[in-house]
């Protein structure tokens, strides 16, 4: 393979890392990388247009199969394929497109076909809008067990900038299998609350978003007496953290790859989280030094609950030294950790995204999160 070659497909290997996590097919994936390194690319915008072309070809051969499962009645088939359909669109998504009108209209095409096979599961999603104050709400999915009846258990499920609720299907549905409820929000910045409600991310409406989310697992019907935990990963990992934090309310912690972007140091921050577009779009076009500071955790932000944490020993944002620390310091007893020995596939020896070291590893360390998570529930029930 030449040195161009190898160049290329390492463009996308955070792309890569963050598809495994989706669940993305990897023989689609690899005819689509084999694809772009043998086409004629002269700029990085014929870059995205081949990129967007092969997936939406496969896209539209996952649709035509879907159209004809439900026309035969076959709607666990009809299900599965519209996720695949939207995997692929999913993989559009998270190249950081320069027109926002396009990223959004990618977006919708995810987030719709990813829509139509929520609602053909046995415990459909329920599609809610959590009210974060002044009128305004960040829609959400409410995710249910198969037995929804006497929920002992319910969990918010943040993911950060950059990501949104359909992105968090696999996890989610690891959670309900344990007989947990999980609601899964469009933190600000981010999905339908960028998108549609025009929330952008800054620590005034995360800290609003989390309010909201506490507050709607309180009051709904089904959740209102259960043990509440907070969960996420990467940004939404620090999202949960400062959560339980904050909120005594929240019973235990649990997190993947947890990240405060304070302590990314700045040759590791990429392009995007620092200016441009769709930088500016999601922060309302925030200054990225205070941006960065403000996302960080305030001293007194330490936790007492149960605590669980799965981190890289080669993650390069928030290192295993800075996770190991917020381990260290959480005061409780009740706590376990998941290091995470394999060096990076995608990148080698070089942990080029936070996501890499647990995100290659999620097939497995979603399971260890899960039953956590379930055993907390038992435990404090």
């Amino acid at each position: 393979m030449s040195n161009m070659e190898w160049n290329i497909r390492s463009l996308f290997n955070p792309v890569i890392t963050r598809l495994i996590i989706y669940g993305i097919n990897p023989i689609d994936l690899e005819d689509v990388l084999q694809k772009i390194e043998s086409a004629v690319l002269i700029n990085s915008r014929s870059l995205e247009k081949k990129w967007r072309d092969l997936w939406e070809e496969k896209a539209s051969r996952y649709l035509r199969q879907a159209e004809e499962a439900f026309a035969s009645k076959h709607y666990n088939t009809t299900r599965e394929l519209y996720i695949e359909a939207a995997r692929c669109y999913f993989a559009v998504f998270l190249i950081n497109f320069s027109d926002i009108d396009e990223k959004k209209h990618i977006y919708q095409l995810f987030a719709g076909y990813y829509h139509k096979a929520l609602n053909l599961f046995s415990v459909p999603g329920e599609k809610v809008e959590v009210p974060i104050g002044n009128g305004r709400t960040i829609p959400a999915f409410l995710h249910l067990p198969e037995k929804t009846a006497g929920i002992n258990g319910s969990v918010t499920v943040f993911s950060g900038l950059g990501s949104c609720k359909e992105e968090m299907h696999i996890l989610s549905r690891t959670i309900t299998g344990r007989g947990v409820a999980a609601l899964v929000p469009d933190m600000p910045g981010c999905g339908e609350s960028l998108f549609i409600n025009d929330i952008k991310c800054r620590l005034k409406t995360i800290k609003q978003a989390i309010s909201g989310c506490l507050a709607f697992l309180k009051n709904h019907n089904k959740t209102k007496d259960s043990v509440i935990g907070s969960t996420g990963l990467c940004m939404g990992g620090g999202y949960a953290y400062k959560a339980a934090a904050i909120h005594k309310q929240f019973s235990f912690c649990a997190t993947l790859f947890p990240l405060f972007i304070s302590q990314v140091k700045d040759e590791h921050t990429p392009q995007w989280m620092r200016n441009g577009e769709w930088y500016n779009y999601q922060t309302g076009g925030a200054d990225p030094d205070v941006f960065k500071k403000e996302m960080g955790r305030e001293p007194d932000e330490i936790l007492s609950c149960p605590f669980f944490i799965a981190h890289g020993k080669y993650d390069n944002w928030m290192t295993i030294d800075d996770a190991m620390e917020l381990f260290n310091i959480t005061n409780t007893d009740n706590k376990k950790k998941v290091i995470i020995e394999d060096e990076p596939v995608f990148s080698r020896n070089k942990a080029v995204l936070h996501a890499m070291p647990v995100g290659e590893q999620m097939h497995w360390v979603r399971h260890i999160f899960a039953d956590w998570i379930s055993e907390k529930v038992s435990e404090l029930k």
